[in-house]
C-alpha cells in the first residue's frame, strides 16, 4: 500500500497491524513493504503547511493534549463516555492541563449500559463539566434534511468559535455513508464522536475535525459537512452543543 503526499502540507501516517497502531511516521511510505503484513486500516494525520488554491481560508480547532487525547475507547460500547471523555480538550484549551475524569466516571454521569442514548443525561453531563449550563439536544428529526445541514454547520461553528466542543451522534452504513472507511464494515453502526474544530476552504466547502475513540479509527480526523449532516440525519440522532 502506497502512500502518496497531499501537495502543500506536512503530513504523518501510521497503520493498525495485527491489532495494534504501528508508530508514526512522516513522508511516503510503502507500508506493506516495511511491515510486511496485512493492514486493517491507515490514519492520516495534517501536521502543518498550506496548500496554495486550496488553502483553508478560515479555520479553527480548540487545543487538546496529543498525548492524552482522544483516548480509545475502554469497551466496545462506549463510544459515548469515550466522546464525553474527550470534552476535556476544552479544559485543555483553557487551562493547559486535562481533568483527571475517566471514562468510567462519564458511563455513570450517561448511564451507558449496553448503549448510550441520545437523550438528557449528555444535556446534564456536559453542563455538569463545561461552565455556562448551555448545552442542549439538537434533534435531527425536527429538521428536514437541507435544514439540517444548515443547523450542523452554524451550531459547531459558533460553538468551535466560542471554545466549546460538540458531540455528533451518527449512523453509519453503505447508503448514508461513512467518517471513514475504517467504519465500512456491512452493516449500521452507531457511533458517537467528538467535534473539536472546523475548515472551511476558499471554494466554501466546509470540513470539520473530529476525535474519534474507536479502535480502528483510534485519532483525529477530518469529515466534509454533508457527510456529517448526513450520517446525524433522522434515526433520533442529532448533535449536542450551545
Amino acid at each position: 500500500m502506497q502512500l502518496v503526499s497531499l501537495s502543500g502540507y506536512n503530513v504523518r501516517y501510521r497503520a493498525y497491524v495485527g491489532g495494534r497502531w504501528l508508530p508514526w511516521i512522516t513522508g511516503n511510505s510503502d507500508y506493506a513493504g516495511i511491515f510486511g503484513q496485512p493492514i486493517e486500516a491507515i490514519q492520516a494525520e495534517i501536521v502543518s503547511g498550506n496548500s496554495g488554491g486550496g488553502d483553508m481560508s478560515q479555520s479553527k480547532i480548540l487545543k487538546y493534549n496529543s498525548s492524552l487525547s482522544p483516548e480509545q475507547q475502554k469497551l466496545g460500547h462506549w463510544c459515548g463516555p469515550a466522546a464525553l471523555n474527550a470534552v476535556d480538550c476544552f479544559y485543555y484549551n483553557l487551562s493547559g492541563k486535562n481533568t483527571d475524569k475517566t471514562q468510567n466516571d462519564m458511563a455513570i454521569l450517561l448511564a451507558t449500559t449496553t448503549q448510550t442514548s441520545f437523550g438528557s443525561c449528555w444535556q446534564i453531563a456536559l453542563n455538569g463539566n463545561i461552565p455556562g449550563n448551555l448545552y442542549s439536544l439538537y434533534r435531527a428529526e425536527n429538521y428536514t434534511s437541507s435544514a439540517w445541514i444548515s443547523k450542523v454547520k452554524e451550531r459547531i461553528m459558533r460553538n468551535i468559535d466560542m471554545g466549546y466542543p460538540v458531540i455528533a451522534d451518527t449512523l453509519q452504513n453503505a447508503s448514508r455513508g461513512f467518517l471513514t472507511e475504517n467504519y465500512n464494515q456491512g452493516r449500521d453502526i452507531y457511533h458517537y464522536i467528538t467535534v473539536i474544530g472546523y475548515m472551511i476552504k476558499s471554494d466554501g466547502s466546509c470540513y470539520f475535525r473530529y476525535m474519534d475513540s474507536y479502535s480502528k479509527n483510534h485519532g483525529v480526523y477530518t469529515v466534509p459537512l454533508y457527510t456529517l449532516a448526513n450520517i446525524t440525519y433522522g434515526n433520533d440522532l442529532g448533535i449536542v452543543c450551545y
